[in-house]
Parts: C-alpha cells; sequence; structure tokens
C-alpha cells in the first residue's frame, strides 16, 4: 500500500531527518500506529519503505509495506531428493 501525503518543504525536511533516525520496528509502529495503516496480512516479515516524491500537490512523503526474505537458500542447501 503506497500512501502519498503533501508537505510544505520544512516539513518534507523535519520528516526525512526522522525517518533516517527510526529503526525499521519504529518505522513500522508510526505507519500502523500513527497513520493507521496496516500492512497486507497478519504474516510475519513485513516491514516499511520510505521515500519522498514530487507529486503534483508539492513534496509527497510515500510509505511503502514490503516483505522480507524468510530464509535465503544457499547452493549447499539444495539436494536431489528435493
Amino acid at each position: 500500500m503506497i500512501l502519498p501525503m503533501a508537505i510544505s518543504e520544512d516539513e518534507y525536511q523535519r520528516r526525512l531527518e526522522a525517518t533516517e533516525e527510526m529503526s525499521v520496528a519504529e518505522l513500522g509502529d508510526y505507519v500502523r500506529g500513527t497513520l493507521g495503516i496496516a500492512p497486507p496480512d497478519d504474516e510475519p516479515g513485513w516491514y516499511v519503505r520510505v521515500d519522498f516524491v514530487d507529486s503534483p500537490a508539492g513534496r509527497a512523503e510515500r510509505f511503502t509495506w514490503q516483505r522480507t526474505i524468510r530464509h535465503v537458500i544457499e547452493p549447499g542447501d539444495i539436494s536431489p531428493e528435493g
């Protein structure tokens, strides 16, 4: 889910600095709690990516829920039996 919100240049700078200092968990709590935007499901592994884009209304803050990879398969992990 992506949420654009038009903000002023000063607010943009303040939020950019604040989100740069947030941990992944803090940013997830901010989006879930403050903005009320939950990930698509309750499965573990979701995190929030934030970026700032130009929009017709001005600079906008955009939040995107993304899922992490739960297990990385290394070449030695695969056996012929499956």
